[in-house]
């Protein structure tokens, strides 16, 4: 690929990406709640009670930013903080009452978000570019 295709990639790349990250704001902003939230909420629905610093790691936010989240999100009544037994320096997040009776509401949004970014593209194509963006990742990793 040219130099310049190149470039053009990876500026769409970072062009859909922000795009996504504006239109997830705007489609939870009346629950009060960021992307950066709308990620840590999703990964304690599938395993809830994880470190911060698992979270943060896992979603790749610095532990200031993951310190941050926590803290609004504890205020919003949508996660509790727990020190953990063994380790007092570990705090485990666990989702609150409230946050799992958002679940149900947040995920047609996320449904609704993921059907307008993937408009008019073909099963085989999403396969296909699921496969590339994968390699991206992968190769990004190595970047680190």
């Amino acid at each position: 690929m040219a130099q310049e295709q190149e470039l053009e990639l990876a500026f769409a790349i970072l062009k859909t990406s922000e795009a996504i990250r504006r239109f997830v704001a705007h489609a939870y902003s009346d629950v009060g709640i960021d992307f950066n939230d709308i990620r840590i909420l999703y990964r304690l629905f599938m395993f809830d009670g994880q470190s911060q610093s698992q979270l943060a790691t896992v979603l790749e936010l610095d532990p200031m930013t993951m310190s941050r989240c926590a803290s609004r999100m504890e205020g919003l009544d949508l996660v509790r903080r727990e020190t953990a037994a063994t380790d007092s320096r570990v705090k485990r997040l666990f989702l609150t009452a409230k946050a799992h009776g958002l679940k149900e509401t947040l995920k047609p949004r996320s449904e609704q978000v993921l059907d307008r970014v993937l408009a008019g593209i073909s099963d085989a194509d999403l396969e296909e570019l699921n496969g590339c963006v994968e390699r991206l990742c992968q190769n990004g990793a190595t970047l680190s």
